[in-house]
């Protein structure tokens, strides 16, 4: 696996379960780049750190979901 794509965006706005899909990834050898909660952090953390997956719940809170965000 190139090294691109073994980095991934975590986006969830419920703390527990982003924190129990990033621990699970990192078990499985993956580098959680980031663990968002917002639809705007998502697009803001995407530009900067160009993983090579997002990871995101469609049903985010705030004024951006996860559709709009992709």
């Amino acid at each position: 696996m190139s090294e691109a794509a073994n980095r991934i965006l975590v986006v969830e706005d419920q703390r527990l379960i982003a924190a129990d899909i990033e621990n699970t990834l990192k078990k499985l050898g993956y580098v959680v780049v980031a663990n968002v909660s917002s639809g705007e952090d998502a697009v803001s953390a995407s530009e900067g750190l160009r993983p090579g997956l997002v990871l995101m719940d469609v049903r985010l809170s705030g004024e951006m979901d996860g559709i709009q965000a992709a």
